[in-house]
């Protein structure tokens, strides 16, 4: 965690990077593009003592492109605070 905001990890490896899915309740939606193997969400964190679970899926990119499969779906629990 970074501040409350979700921090994903993975190895880019060969590739350019990956693409950042987010599910906030109502279905994945593309999030961003990470070059780097750490990607902080940036989103507004929920209102204060509002508990919610946001989930995550990656896929990599190659060349501009998404290559390979879709990672498993992670689930993280998240709070906002003051």
């Amino acid at each position: 965690m970074s501040a409350g905001h979700p921090t994903l990890h993975t190895k880019i490896g060969d590739y350019d990077g990956f693409e950042v899915w987010k599910d906030t309740g109502t279905g994945f939606a593309f999030l961003n593009v990470s070059d780097t193997p750490n990607f902080t969400d940036p989103s507004a964190l929920p209102a204060s003592g509002v508990e919610v679970i946001w989930k995550y899926k990656i896929i990599y990119r190659y060349k501009n492109v998404q290559i390979g499969n879709w990672s498993v779906t992670i689930s993280v629990a998240v709070k906002g605070s003051v």
